[in-house]
C-alpha cells in the first residue's frame, strides 16, 4: 500500500482531532509539529501531543517552525502539509518541501475575514453565518487559492468561545470530507475573488463603554464571555464581570444617561442604560470583592451609575 505522508501542524482542539483521525488511518504516515500553550490549557483544549505520546507518532514540539522543523521535514519528505489551527506563518522553504504543497482550514468567508482572529468579528459585525475554507497556503496571510468553502449558522446567543469551538468542529468535518479528494487532485483550488477584509486580534479584556449602542454592548459581552475574561465595569468600589446580558424591553424607552441603573429585580438582575437610549439586562455576573447581605441594596438601586 502506498501511504500518503502527512505533516500535521496541530494547534488547539482541532489539532487533537486531526491527529487522532490521521493516526487511525492505515493509508497515512503521520508526522506532527505541535505545542500546547497555557491558553490551550485554560480553555480546555486537548493536545495533539497526547496522541503522539500514546501512539508513538514522530513529533516536534514547538510553536516556532524554524530551521529544525524544515530540516526534519526535508529528511522525512511529506507529501502534504496540513495545518490545523497551528496559527503560525510558514516560511517559503517549508512550503516548498511537500510535493502537494500545504493546506489550511480557516474560519473565514474568504477573501473576507482573513487574519488571525476572525471569529469574534463575526459576532461584533452582527453576522448570521460564519465561513470555513480549506485553501492552499502561499506567502501572505490567508490569501491562497481555495479548494472548498462552506457557510454555517451563528446562533443569536453564540459566545466568542462557543463560536470558536463550532469552527473547529466545522473544520474537522470539512477536512475529513475533502482531504482525500484534494490529495488525488479531484478538487482544484480556485483564486479568491472579491474585496478582502482583515481581522486583527481583539483586546483580551474589555471594559464596557456604556456610551456604545445596546446591540454593540450585547455583542461585546458575548465575545468575551467565559471561559474568557468577561466584559467588565465598575460600580463604586466594586468590579462587575458581566458574563451574559439580555435586551431590556420596557414599555417606554428609558430616560437615563449611559451606565445608569434603571431597574433592579429581586433575583439579582438589573437593567442599565446604553448610549442609544436603549438598555440591557445584566443577567449573569460576578462582583469583586463580593458583597454581603445588606450591601446589595446599597449598591444595586435605580440611579446608581456604572463606569
Amino acid at each position: 500500500m502506498n501511504k500518503t505522508r502527512v505533516a500535521l501542524f496541530a494547534g488547539q482542539d482541532l489539532g487533537y482531532v486531526m491527529a487522532d483521525y490521521f493516526s487511525r488511518r492505515e493509508d497515512i504516515d503521520l508526522f506532527v509539529v505541535s505545542f500546547h500553550s497555557q491558553r490551550d490549557i485554560l480553555n480546555g483544549y486537548r493536545s495533539a501531543l497526547t496522541i503522539c505520546s500514546e501512539r508513538h507518532i514522530p513529533v516536534i514540539q514547538t510553536d516556532k517552525p524554524g530551521d529544525n522543523v524544515e530540516a526534519a521535514l526535508k529528511s522525512w519528505q511529506p507529501d502534504i502539509i496540513v495545518s490545523a489551527y497551528y496559527a503560525r506563518l510558514f516560511s517559503p522553504g517549508l512550503l516548498a518541501i511537500p510535493r502537494l504543497g500545504a493546506i489550511n482550514a480557516h474560519p473565514g468567508k474568504l477573501p473576507r475575514y482573513q487574519g488571525p482572529m476572525p471569529t469574534p468579528w463575526y459576532i461584533l459585525n452582527g453576522e448570521k453565518t460564519f465561513g470555513m475554507a480549506i485553501f492552499k497556503i502561499e506567502p501572505g496571510i490567508d490569501t491562497g487559492p481555495v479548494f472548498v468553502q462552506r457557510e454555517y449558522p451563528i446562533a443569536d446567543n453564540e459566545t466568542g468561545h462557543g463560536l470558536l469551538r463550532k469552527t473547529m468542529h466545522a473544520a474537522a468535518d470539512l477536512y475529513k470530507e475533502t482531504f482525500d479528494r484534494i490529495v488525488r487532485g479531484e478538487i482544484v483550488a480556485a483564486p479568491q475573488r472579491g474585496e478582502p477584509t482583515f481581522c486583527p486580534r481583539i483586546e483580551a479584556q474589555y471594559r464596557i463603554a456604556w456610551s456604545e449602542t445596546r446591540d454593540m454592548i450585547l455583542r461585546r459581552i458575548r465575545v468575551h464571555a467565559k471561559p474568557y475574561f468577561p466584559a467588565y465595569t465598575f460600580l463604586y468600589n466594586r468590579m462587575l464581570a458581566i458574563n451574559r446580558a439580555d435586551v431590556y424591553e420596557p414599555t417606554k424607552r428609558p430616560r437615563a444617561s449611559p451606565g445608569e441603573i434603571i431597574e433592579v429585580w429581586d433575583d439579582g438582575r438589573f437593567a442599565v442604560a446604553c448610549g442609544d437610549h436603549n438598555a440591557v439586562i445584566a443577567a449573569e455576573y460576578d462582583v469583586c470583592p463580593a458583597l454581603e447581605g445588606r450591601e446589595w441594596a446599597t449598591y444595586f438601586k435605580a440611579g446608581a451609575r456604572l463606569a
